[in-house]
């Protein structure tokens, strides 16, 4: 049987998500304040308006507010600047932006071609900062260049803001930070849960954060990371050890994970942190009698149903653990699991040892027509072409602790209960 799924195949060769300057746009661009100059090609500028509709849309789906951007400029270098170099050029840039723009700062993001060329951008930003009164800053990456992606120019341009805008302050006792990056809907979940220690989540360095809030961070009592898996989280701890050694404020070393049992064992860690089992042991019951009292509805008329998973995503991004631990809630039965040809060899052999002591793992060009009829439906990260089951397509960035596992049995339940007139799929919820 000849799987298509509703998506062109890649090569999935070398794990990446964009340059550095999309990097430096994630972290500094989303603050109305600022000014960031892609010292580069206009094409370039494609990278934060594909990052911008993906935020908006986001915050659209997940009612949340979608704020403003900061703005962004291109210095718009073109063939001649490869000969003659494309220095005058940005200052020209930059003398647009300081008389045009009332902004806090200014950041330079470089482009590849800026850093073939040789442009000398520290000494330009340096001058062009004396001649106009304002913070001119740009990071030492220049696109792909020297392995440089997106991670490595979001913690260029945290350490950027550390170094020119923090200054030790006093500490307020309850105050938290989260460093990294993260959607609402999530922070909304970690406020929750350390709102029982005592705890009040102020921002999330460096997303989203007004000059003045930044000037604040080294407030902070505590120093929590978020974000993910892979190298993300590793330069985002690197953001909160540089704040925490310069300003003496303790680092929660352990990343906010995905699923209620690793939740649980995080809380646990937490407490222990900070010298508050017992609010832990309280905080777990609490929850889990949530958990269980939400989803008992949807576990009557899911329990024994059978699906099939179709998994073409890595474990570099997805988490396995809590897709199965959320089906077991659902009290579904997986009954086959099949892996995409979207998957390198490497990557189908990680999945199957993770699963094949549990189910049935084939290939995509062995399935056969039985393998994907005759369940209820199936969950898989990609859709599926002219399938007639109808399909939960997993997110990217599943909800967290008790509410990740709600929403995934509650979309499961609304799935089993809709009408084919209203749509086959359903999109997993962030």
């Amino acid at each position: 049987m000849n799987m298509e799924i509703n998506r062109p195949k890649y090569i999935n060769s070398n794990k990446c998500i964009g340059c550095s300057m999309s990097g430096v746009w994630r972290a500094v661009g989303y603050n109305p304040k600022v000014v960031v100059i892609f010292h580069s090609p206009k094409a370039c500028a494609h990278i934060a308006k594909d990052l911008n509709l993906g935020s908006f849309y986001y915050d659209v789906v997940n009612n949340e507010q979608t704020g403003s951007n900061g703005i962004l400029l291109s210095s718009q270098l073109l063939d001649k600047h490869t000969v003659f170099g494309g220095e005058e050029q940005l200052e020209r840039c930059i003398e647009y932006a300081a008389n045009k723009y009332d902004c806090d700062y200014i950041v330079i993001a470089n482009s590849c071609i800026a850093g073939i060329i040789g442009d000398d951008v520290r000494m330009v930003a340096q001058l062009a900062q004396e001649r106009y009164h304002k913070p001119i800053l740009t990071v030492p990456c220049y696109g792909f260049l020297d392995g440089s992606q997106y991670f490595e120019g979001f913690f260029e341009a945290g350490k950027l803001l550390i170094n020119n805008f923090m200054q030790q302050e006093q500490i307020c006792l309850n105050k938290v930070t989260v460093i990294g990056e993260i959607n609402q809907s999530i922070l909304n979940e970690l406020k929750a849960y350390l709102d029982n220690f005592g705890l009040k989540v102020e921002h999330c360095f460096p997303h989203k954060m007004l000059l003045a809030e930044i000037k604040k961070v080294p407030e902070s009592a505590l120093l929590i990371v978020i974000g993910g898996k892979s190298g993300r989280v590793e330069h985002f701890y690197k953001l909160a050890n540089l704040i925490g050694d310069k300003f003496n404020i303790p680092v929660f070393q352990e990343p906010l994970p995905l699923g209620w049992n690793k939740l649980k064992r995080w809380l646990q860690l937490l407490g222990e942190f900070l010298g508050k089992e017992a609010i832990v042991t309280q905080l777990l019951k609490s929850e889990e009698e949530k958990l269980q009292a939400k989803i008992s509805t949807f576990q009557q008329q899911l329990q024994g149903k059978a699906v099939t998973v179709v998994l073409g995503r890595s474990l570099e991004y997805l988490d396995i653990t809590w897709l199965f631990e959320s089906l077991s809630y659902s009290k579904m039965k997986a009954e086959k699991i099949v892996l995409l040809d979207t998957l390198t060899v490497l990557e189908q052999i990680e999945i199957k040892q993770c699963l094949m002591d549990k189910y049935t793992v084939i290939m995509a060009d062995e399935v056969s027509n039985g393998d994907l009829t005759g369940v209820n439906f199936i969950i898989t990260t990609h859709e599926i072409k002219d399938s007639e089951e109808k399909q939960y397509i997993i997110p990217f960035y599943p909800g967290h602790g008790v509410k990740g596992v709600i929403d995934f049995c509650q979309q499961l339940y609304y799935l089993e209960h809709r009408s084919v007139i209203g749509g086959r799929n359903i999109c997993g919820r962030f």
